[in-house]
This record gives structure tokens, sequence and C-alpha cells, in this order.
């Protein structure tokens, strides 16, 4: 009898404990604080190339003095930038403005027009040298002149000054000098550039009076 009574009583026991539900309390992982990295900071010279970049169309006017195997000219020049494939240069006569050529240069495609003839091709600088006897470093120019490297060709050696501007440039065999600007900041325009390659046996000063840019 007294066994009968235990084992009710544990039933009941039991039952009891069923019909109770068991809480879990779920713990959120601690927040992580992360500490926000610090942001690089440009450097003059690569300020001036994202500026340069961002130079989609420009206009330069000056003179320039070319010299190829012995022979030199003078000439006036207008270089109208169109976009980044597209360009056309006016060569003028230094003394009456005239003009004496045009080159245009678009995306596979370069036209020259001279004492009123009119020659194609596929590469502007190729072009000048087969049809006027001359070289003339034109599909570096539109970098080169603006006092940064141009991306077709890889990459050179430049030489700085403190705001970050080139001093020089030597890329593909043809060496850029830079003896003044057009202002003191970093994205200043260049004002006198001489390319020269010793190899071709070839030299371009420009002066550049007047800049332009869209």
């Amino acid at each position: 009898m007294n066994k009968l009574k235990s084992l009710a009583a544990l039933t009941a026991i039991g039952t009891s404990l069923a019909g109770c539900s068991v809480q879990t309390v779920n713990t959120a992982p601690a927040a992580t604080v992360t500490k926000p990295k610090p942001v690089a900071v440009a450097n003059p010279w690569q300020q001036r190339q994202i500026a340069m970049n961002n130079m989609q169309s420009w206009d330069m006017s000056g003179r320039a003095a070319l010299r190829f195997q012995g022979d030199a000219w003078t000439f006036g020049l207008n270089w109208l930038q169109k976009n980044k494939q597209q360009y056309t240069l006016q060569i003028k006569n230094p003394i009456t403005g005239t003009l004496v050529a045009v080159l245009d240069q678009s995306p596979g495609k370069a036209v020259l027009r001279s004492q009123g003839k009119v020659h194609t091709g596929t590469d502007a600088e190729r072009l000048l040298e087969q049809q006027m006897r001359v070289k003339m470093p034109v599909n570096g120019m539109p970098y080169w002149v603006r006092g940064v490297m141009a991306p077709q060709y890889p990459v050179g050696q430049v030489k700085l000054d403190g705001q970050g501007r080139p001093t020089q440039i030597i890329q593909s065999g043809w060496v850029i000098d830079y003896s003044s600007y057009q202002g003191n900041s970093y994205a200043a325009l260049p004002g006198k550039i001489n390319i020269s390659r010793a190899q071709d046996k070839v030299n371009v000063r420009v002066l550049a009076k007047q800049w332009k840019t869209r």
C-alpha cells in the first residue's frame, strides 16, 4: 500500500513538471565597434593626374620650334583637344599666322591637310612624318604638354617640384622638360615644354601662350 502511494506521488510530480514550459534566454552578441579607417589623402602629383584625367577637352595656342636630323622649323600652333581620342592640330606661319597644315586625329583615322592636298592614314604621328618629313611626337603630346604621362606608353620616370608638378618626365625614350608653369597650384598648366629624343635626333620646344579648358 505504501509503495502504491509513493508511485502515485511520483506520477503526480512528473505530470506537474511536464506541464511547465522551459524558457531559454538568447543572449545577443556584443556589438563590435570598429574604428573607421583613415582616408588616404592623395599627394599633389596624384591630384594633378586626377585633375588632368578629368580635363576632357582643352585648347592650347602658342609657338613651337622643331629640330629634326639637322633641319629646323619655327611655327605657330593651336591644339584643340575635343576629347581623349580626338584632336585637331593647326600649324601656322609664325609671321603671318596663316594655316600651313591641319592635322586631325580620331579613333583609327588621321587626316592631314596641307598645300591643298589631303592625306589620310590611321596614325597621326606616322602620317605627319611620311608627308611632311618631320617627326613630332603628337601621339604623346596631348598628355605631355599638360605635364602628365601618356597612358598608352609604359610608365616612365618623373621628377617633381615642391608643388607636385613635373620638372621632367622620361617615357618611351622621350625626355620632356618643364621650365615654367602658368600658376602656382599642383594643377597649373605648363608654360614652356621641351620634348626630345636623342635616338631620333628630334627636339620640340613649345611655348604655350594661352590655355582654355572646358
